[in-house]
């Protein structure tokens, strides 16, 4: 027999946490990528994971969906995500245009992107008929103050 009955509710990350996390991209259903997935609306987008890695949270998941073909604004949105991303994990600001910072700016391939070490900001969905969950509501990059705070954190 298994009992249930004392099995804790799950909690959300309160929203404005700034956690250290681990990116990694779920597999695609697309014939032409393996990272890309396709959505019913025809769209395709990268199915991603980010997992806590340091401090209260840690190994909790917070999934965020990364639009690379489809609606433009979905897209424009996406294009300026994934720069913060790498942005993030290379320690650039966003204001460094020398040759080895663009170099972290560039992608082989979308792969690139899965197991990068990112700062994020977690926000809370709204769920409305379903029970609401933690969004990734901003990438945090060197040139935001609390990008060099997290990385002083003993954790």
């Amino acid at each position: 027999m298994f009992d249930f009955n004392d099995v804790a509710e799950a909690t959300l990350i309160p929203a404005n946490t700034v956690v250290k996390a681990r990116l990694t991209l779920k597999p695609g259903d697309s014939p032409n990528d393996p990272y890309l997935k396709v959505s019913r609306n025809g769209g395709t987008y990268l199915d991603c994971e980010f997992t806590v890695t340091e401090g209260e949270y840690v190994k909790r998941k917070i999934f965020h969906k990364i639009g690379i073909l489809g609606n433009e604004t979905w897209v424009e949105i996406s294009k300026r995500f994934i720069k913060n991303l790498l942005e993030s994990a290379n320690g650039l600001s966003r204001y460094d245009k020398s040759p080895d910072s663009e170099k972290f700016r560039r992608l082989e391939s979308w792969g690139d992107l899965d197991g990068l070490d990112v700062l994020i900001k977690i926000g809370i969905e709204e769920g409305g008929e379903f029970p609401d969950k933690n969004k990734v509501l901003a990438v945090i990059t060197a040139e935001n103050p609390l990008y060099k705070q997290m990385l002083e954190i003993p954790w």
